[in-house]
């Protein structure tokens, strides 16, 4: 635990009773072994008053933690209490609350444990105590601020509290120049009229917020407080905004809400260098319907309130208040004499008469910011003598920013430099994030010092060992970073530039969008209105990148990541950019192209990158909660860090997607299981693979380890498509058991809190319940219409959760077996179901979303938007509100669980290629793949001619229309599309299936297009009009692919376990089965002969059918995997095979004898043959299609998309750990 941690927790512990600033002080360095001789010493106190200060501080916390605390036993007391407490967030919003104080309404106990034996009694012992309510707040207190300490304004709160409850005011307006108190006033406001309130809710506009973040809070909380979801979710789109704000007036009208939107002001125009005057009080343009929701609070009945704090009246209040109206405007004036002389005199010891006082009230009008600041001049400069000072000539102030202006020139370098970090951040941040951010690393007594001096300033707020600028003072610094900056990009001049950043990289996601709104955009907007056009700002910063070479070569700095950042967000092409020997920090490089870029010899320190993995499938948390697991279909192992978003490990060694990873209870080892039948077990501090498990038949599809038997050791269990569970010996190996019952494939095993009872999910619909000790099935659980995709034990009640394909979460009774609810509210298949330690459910669905659900209610708390294309996994933090997220947007998500916010986002990239198909003239082929995108390619060149966007998830089926001029493709967005192939245009979208589309196939007659989907069917379309012909039902099974014979009149599909029928086009009757495959059949094709069909298959096997009769004719067998494609060349001697052995098998279908085309180096997911017969392609995970020569059997040509960095330069790079490098490499950088 570090100092800054521990004085985090003592905050909350101690509640009111804050540690003094020497206290703090003699704490940290107490808590660093230091004696109180050396603290004396570094603090210039005498030793003696040092030991004094110690003595009342163990004093002090012995008498609040209820047990003796001393210098030496207060570590191992913290880290005790640490276990047992639940430690707030450092948001923002966190810091917010403990400022406030909480109602008795707010303050949540831990649910009461189960007295079932099956529950551990003391589960939340071991975990933060946070309780599901805390994801449930009462009210909402945002950035609401700490007025226990308050002075005057007795009959400004009457007049308020008269407008509003008793002359039912729908909107005040709290108005005032800055510093005057509106904020604190506001605050004092809220907190005696919260009783007269079913809900308060405090948003802060200090960074800017945009429309639909504030709109989903709102939302969110009123659904919450509320019980009724929210219809209409966060959007950008004018009209679904309007639709949000008819929604928010509802939840007016339902409850009596105290709503307070503190500094508008930062949303409304102001007249800058670079604009003209502009009208006061007019509302930003992308924040109008701001505008709008305050109006019609203003105009429409309803039984809540609204207050705004501005230091500008906003233009549309003028026409709507009045006296009488029941919008008013409130002109907040000066404190009078004798609050001033309270408020001053609190904070020392001052000589003045009644007349100084009242001189200094005028001179400052009372303004309560400017007193608190010049008060310290008054105590440091003039010893508390208050004519002295005024004696100065003091100027009469006119403006806070004028004041600011003085006392900014005043400070030492050191601590403009803290202001100005302070700015950047944006938010609570503690002593060793500010020490992290200066470039010359400075003494942390040194850094202590010059924020100490900043607080007694009153420039500086501080909490709990955090600090931050008070809003008056972080605008001003702000803007003065802003006016340096631009200065020192037009004169090359940089000083401000080197030394801080304008954007952190790795800041929390919402932190950087602050950062890019209020600083980055007015930068790039006055460089683009000073050189006029983005050309010659491009060409004036490349002379400041030369410069940095030249000039600044070998010097440390955040120029160069300035530099980067300003250009990305200009959306400049960085293609062929010279960035060699450069120090370059905090660049912001994920999800932008680095074509030829040159990185040569310089030294990158926390900046981001775009990451190699594509569609995560499973996540998972280390025990400590220190580190990320996640698995995909790169057939990698990735273990994170939580902190900074950092790779540490990729572990490698599974041959196919990794389908499930779990920690061991200790933590130091992890486990992983997929596709390829085996279980990993993995060394977490160095990635290596200590044993793999073998003895599945199928893909695995889920491990979970039990809890720490008395042995220390837990049991690991595995379920697989093979129908059975297995129960490991972790030490051995060994398989100690093997439970057999389910009919159809294992989804998820997972045990029960104490380790006694093991849960599994199955295809077959069941969740059956086992006894651990004798492999018995105690029970089978019935209800759920589709495959049940993710079960969850609840961490201390006897239920269960469980989510399926048909879209429902259901709760069960374990004891009895009973269904206590379900859950509706996703729109697609569940994918993962998750509870935290609090018993708040998480699930996540086909959907795009994440929820959160209260359970003892059913009601949905929130929903978590922000991935692009399903959520395939989720994961919950064992001690924070925490969740991870993994998609099939190649993203991974963290997400604060109480603010819905996305803190973090790394994200990967893959071409994985999972579709081709030949266009007719046997020269173009377009290919669909892992990043949603649709490419034509020439294969005689192999250039890329087109890329076709717009899917929203990945492309598993593509088919070229039979005179060339369409291609089909299928996704799982789930969409079919028709491209125009000479415009690139999508001239259709056919709606109509559920779930992602496995197939696409015209008719030969031209007429038709067929598709199969995993939502049970498959369609046949008239795609000229876009009408559905005839469904054909697989019987509740999915169909994974179709074929057309040669005349069209008779379509082949496999669905099931393994089975493969055929159907009439015309009259849509099945007209047979063919089974004879032991396991899935992936892939069909006729001859075009007409005779005969082959199917691939993960039995490892090819079969050839006779159609007439439905027999087998022969068995194909060489691969050693599942076999994922099969096509007939066009004279039908030849079949061409594809599958995960990553080799390309010819066959003579006369001799049944094979030739092997070598060179992918992962899975092949698709060949087809050219139309000519000379030529086959292939397409592979390893992102590359082959063009082959079928006579000779020899590569023509390997086409490939260019990765996000292609021919980047990465020679003697530094600041990178080797596995960053390795990550650059595989995304096309290279090193001489």
């Amino acid at each position: 635990m570090t100092p800054d941690e521990a004085l985090l927790l003592l905050d909350h512990l101690l509640q009111e009773q804050k540690l003094k600033d020497l206290q703090e002080l003699v704490f940290r360095y107490t808590w660093e072994g230091w004696t109180y001789p050396e603290i004396a010493k570094q603090l210039g106190y005498d030793t003696s008053h040092i030991r004094d200060v110690g003595y009342e501080l163990w004093q002090q916390l012995s008498r609040s933690l209820g047990e003796r605390v001393t210098k030496k036993n207060i570590q191992s007391v913290l880290r005790r209490l640490e276990q047992r407490q639940s430690i707030a967030s450092t948001s923002v919003s966190h810091q917010a609350d403990d400022q406030l104080g909480e109602s008795s309404d707010d303050i949540q106990l831990p649910l009461e444990p189960s007295n079932q034996s099956l529950f551990l009694t003391d589960s939340l012992s071991e975990v933060s105590a946070l309780d599901v309510r805390s994801l449930l707040p009462q009210n909402y207190w945002g950035e609401s601020i700490d007025v226990s300490v308050f002075y005057g304004r007795t009959q400004e709160l009457s007049r308020l509290q008269q407008w509003i409850v008793n002359e039912h005011c729908r909107l005040v307006a709290i108005l005032g120049m800055g510093g005057m108190g509106k904020t604190t006033l506001t605050a004092k406001l809220v907190e005696e009229l919260q009783d007269q309130f079913d809900l308060i809710i405090w948003q802060s506009f200090r960074n800017a917020p945009p429309v639909d973040e504030v709109f989903s809070q709102l939302l969110r909380v009123f659904s919450h407080r509320t019980g009724n979801p929210a219809s209409h979710m966060p959007s950008a789109k004018p009209e679904e905004m309007t639709a949000q704000v008819n929604q928010i007036m509802e939840y007016l009208r339902t409850i009596r809400c105290l709503l307070v939107f503190d500094n508008l002001e930062s949303i409304l125009s102001a007249s800058t260098v670079d604009t003209p005057t502009l009208t006061a009080g007019q509302l930003r343009s992308d924040y109008e319907m701001y505008g709008e929701l305050c109006h019609r609070i203003g105009v429409e009945r309803h039984k809540s309130c609204l207050i705004v704090t501005s230091r500008e009246k906003l233009q549309l209040l003028a026409a709507l208040e009045g006296d009488a109206l029941p919008v008013r405007s409130f002109e907040l004036k000066g404190l009078s004499v004798p609050d001033v002389r309270s408020m001053v005199v609190a904070n020392g010891g001052y000589v003045a008469s009644e007349t100084d006082w009242q001189r200094l009230t005028d001179y400052y009008s009372g303004n309560p910011l400017a007193l608190k600041i010049v008060s310290t001049t008054v105590c440091d400069l003039f010893e508390g003598n208050v004519p002295e000072f005024l004696n100065q000539g003091t100027i009469v102030f006119g403006d806070i920013s004028t004041l600011l202006d003085e006392q900014f020139q005043r400070l030492s370098t050191l601590e403009k430099q803290v202001m100005y970090w302070l700015a950047i951040n944006r938010e609570w941040v503690s002593l060793a994030d500010l020490r992290d951010d200066l470039v010359v690393r400075i003494p942390h007594a040194e850094l202590m010092e010059a924020l100490l001096s900043l607080r007694r300033r009153s420039l500086v707020e501080k909490n709990a060992g955090l600090f931050t600028l008070q809003p008056v003072v972080m605008e001003y610094v702000t803007q003065n970073l802003i006016i340096q900056i631009c200065h020192e990009f037009e004169t090359l001049e940089p000083t401000l530039l080197l030394s801080h950043a304008l954007i952190k990289a790795q800041s929390k996601d919402y932190v950087r969008d602050s950062q890019i709104r209020l600083i980055l955009t007015p930068i790039a907007s006055h460089l683009i209105n000073v050189f006029r056009s983005l050309k010659r700002v491009e060409e004036h910063l490349d002379r400041f990148r030369f410069q940095l070479q030249i000039a600044h070569f070998g010097s440390s700095g955040y120029g160069a990541g300035n530099l980067i950042n300003v250009l990305r967000y200009l959306n400049l092409n960085l293609s062929g950019y010279d960035f060699s020997h450069l120090d370059i920090r905090q660049a912001h490089l994920q999800d932008v192209e680095l074509h030829q870029v040159n990185f040569a010899h310089a030294h990158l320190s926390n900046c981001t990158f775009t990451q190699t993995f594509g569609s995560i499938l499973s996540v998972a948390f280390s025990p400590d909660g220190h580190l990320l697991a996640t698995g995909g279909v790169n057939a990698e192992v990735c273990v994170w860090q939580v902190a900074t978003g950092q790779q540490l490990l990729a572990c490698k060694g599974h041959s196919n997607w990794v389908l499930s990873v779990a920690f061991h209870p200790q933590g130091h080892l992890l486990a992983s299981a997929g596709e390829d039948r085996t279980i990993r077990l993995w060394d977490v501090a160095n990635g290596a693979c200590l044993a793999t498990l073998s003895g599945h038949t199928d893909y695995v599809h889920s491990i979970a380890f039990s809890p720490l038997d008395m042995d220390g050791e837990p049991l690991l269990a595995s379920g697989s498509l093979d129908r059975t569970i297995k129960l490991w010996d972790v030490r051995t190996g060994h398989c100690l058991q093997t439970l057999e019952g389910h009919t159809s494939w294992l989804e998820q095993v997972v045990f029960s809190p104490t380790g006694q009872w093991l849960a599994s999910s199955s295809g077959d619909r069941t969740i059956k319940l086992w006894d651990i000790a004798t492999g018995e099935c105690l029970s089978t659980l019935t209800g759920h219409e589709e495959e049940v995709t993710s079960i969850a034990f609840h961490p201390n009640q006897p239920i269960l959760a469980s989510g399926s394909g048909d879209r429902t979460i259901k709760l069960w009774d374990i004891t009895t077996g009973e269904c206590l609810n379900t859950l509706y509210g996703h729109s697609g298949r569940i994918w993962a179901i998750a509870f935290h330690a609090s018993g708040c459910l998480a699930s996540a669905a086909h959907d795009q979303c994440i929820k959160l659900w209260e359970i003892n209610t059913g009601q949905c708390i929130t929903t978590l938007q922000g991935h692009r294309s399903p959520v395939r996994a989720i994961a919950p933090h064992p001690h924070k509100p925490i969740l991870a997220s993994g998609s099939s947007d190649q993203s991974i998500r963290l997400w604060q669980m109480d603010t819905a916010e996305c803190i973090k986002v790394l994200q990967g990239c893959s071409h994985q290629i999972w579709a081709i198909a030949f266009h007719p003239n046997g020269i173009l082929l377009a290919s669909g793949s892992h990043d949603q995108v649709i490419r034509v390619w020439n294969t005689q060149t192999g250039d890329c001619i087109n890329t076709l966007r717009g899917h929203t998830s990945w492309i598993r089926a593509i088919a070229f229309s039979l005179n060339g001029n369409l291609i089909a493709s299928g996704s799982g967005d789930p969409a079919i599309k028709l491209w125009n192939l000479e415009t690139g245009q999508c001239v259709r979208t056919l709606q109509g299936h559920s779930s992602w589309i496995r197939a696409v196939a015209f008719s030969p007659d031209g007429r038709l297009l067929a598709s199969a989907s995993h939502d049970q069917t498959v369609r046949l379309w008239n795609f000229n009009t876009g009408e559905v012909v005839s469904i054909l039902s697989t019987n509740t099974v999915w169909t994974r692919a179709i074929a057309f014979n040669q005349d069209g009149s008779l379509l082949a599909t496999c669905f099931g376990a393994s089975h493969l029928a055929l159907w009439d086009v015309t009259t849509g009757k099945r007209l047979r089965i063919l089974e004879g495959h032991t396991s899935q059949i992936w892939s069909v094709a006729f001859n075009p002969d007409g005779k005969t069909v082959a199917t691939g298959s993960s039995d490892q096997t090819i079969k050839l059918w006779d159609v007439s009769t439905g027999t087998c004719l022969k068995t194909l067998t060489g691969h050693s995997g599942n076999v994922w494609s099969v096509a007939f060349t066009i004279d039908g001697t030849l079949l061409v095979s594809g599958g995960d052995d990553q080799g390309i098998r010819l066959w003579d279908l006369q001799t049944g004898q094979f030739k092997i085309l070598s060179g992918h180096d992962r899975p092949v997911q698709w060949v087809a043959c050219s139309p000519d017969g000379k030529t086959l392609a292939s397409g592979s995970e390893d992102e590359t299609i082959r063009i082959w020569q079928i006579e000779t059997r020899t590569c023509l040509g390997i086409l490939r998309a260019d990765r996000p960095y292609e021919g980047m330069n990465i020679t003697d790079i530094t600041g990178l750990s080797d596995i960053q490098k390795e990550s650059l490499l595989s995304l096309g950088a290279y090193t001489n």
